[in-house]
């Protein structure tokens, strides 16, 4: 399995970080919930930020295939794959659901898993399944937001497809 270095901080992430504490302070919420996220993948400005950040991976992983299986992910999907396109690495989205896959995956399709939070481990575990049982490779599972659980699931995950977090919950804490 290939080793991924962890993302260099820069403007980009650090403004993510930013933004994501911002939706914590508003919401008053003491606990992270995922729903939180969800207006930031339709927010322009964090739609660009993640985008930036999500094709660094992409482009030490070198997927064929991007896929989510939350619809709120889907724009984020959408501007990897019209990036690609720009960028002279077509790409391929799918979105993966407990009854099977929506688009195009064909035979040994390297797929990355994109997802707004990893938890502990469950349904990424499934929905990686999902894929293997539709003849694709899942390469790496991206997250916006790491709650950084200890459980055996996760480490199934971490172990079977490696994990890369954009944002570490330990990271929001301090606010």
């Amino acid at each position: 399995m290939k080793v991924i270095t962890p993302l260099t901080p820069g403007r980009e992430r650090e403004r993510l970080v930013f933004m994501i504490k911002g939706r914590l302070f508003i919401s008053g919420m003491k606990g992270v919930d995922p729903r939180i996220l969800d207006k930031l993948f339709f927010d322009p400005e964090g739609i660009r930020i993640l985008t930036g950040l999500a094709w660094r991976v992409v482009e030490d992983l070198e997927p064929d295939v991007v896929g989510c299986f939350e619809d709120t992910l889907l724009p984020l999907v959408g501007t990897l794959v019209l990036t690609s396109g720009y960028l002279k690495r077509a790409l391929k989205g799918i979105l993966v659901g407990r009854m099977g896959i929506k688009g195009d995956l064909s035979r040994k399709d390297r797929v990355l898993l994109l997802s707004p939070m990893v938890g502990d481990g469950k349904l990424l575990l499934e929905f990686g399944k999902v894929v293997e049982k539709n003849r694709g490779k899942v390469v790496g599972v991206l997250c916006v937001l790491d709650d950084e659980e200890n459980t055996p699931e996760r480490r199934k995950v971490e172990g079977r497809y490696g994990i890369i977090s954009l944002v570490k919950l330990s990271e929001l804490k301090e606010f």
